[in-house]
């Protein structure tokens, strides 16, 4: 089942992700749907739970803010459905600690990788590396954005 992100979501995601690097570190958020859905509600900054996530130029998310993710979905009636964080170059294959260190170590769990710290395409998912958690350290890579990822108007 594709994840559906309106249009308008994706440009505030990407602009979000490109200030928070500010062209020299990657910078990552939690993507949001509502229960049994697929389709992008909001986003929360891996530095607005873990301000100091971003300091090595690497993501470096202390695991003890995943209560107050959880926590702020349960009052918003929300749940984590993937992952995003920008890479430096065109490249957005999973890195070795991206596939070994999960945000969430959950069959189905996604992960997109914007490259060139999130200045790509705003029109498009030309670039964006798109990967499923299947368990057990192993992953499902999608071999084009489109077969996972859909535009919605709303």
């Amino acid at each position: 089942m594709k994840l559906k992100i309106p249009r308008l979501s994706w440009i505030r995601l990407v602009h979000t992700l490109r200030e928070r690097g500010q062209r020299r570190r990657e910078s990552g958020a939690f993507l949001l749907a509502r229960k049994g859905d697929r389709k992008l509600v909001d986003f929360i900054p891996y530095d607005d739970l873990d301000p100091h996530c971003l300091d090595k130029g690497y993501i470096d998310f202390d695991c003890k803010y995943h209560v107050p993710l959880l926590e702020m979905c349960h009052k918003r009636g929300l749940f984590v459905i993937a992952g995003t964080h920008t890479h430096p170059g065109r490249r957005t294959s999973q890195s070795g600690s991206d596939k070994a260190n999960p945000m969430f170590s959950i069959k189905g769990y996604t992960e997109l990788i914007i490259p060139c710290y999130g200045h790509c395409s705003l029109l498009n998912f030309t670039g964006v590396g798109v990967y499923r958690y299947e368990g057990n350290e192993r992953w499902f890579t999608y071999r084009h954005p489109n077969d996972a990822l859909e535009f919605t108007l709303l």
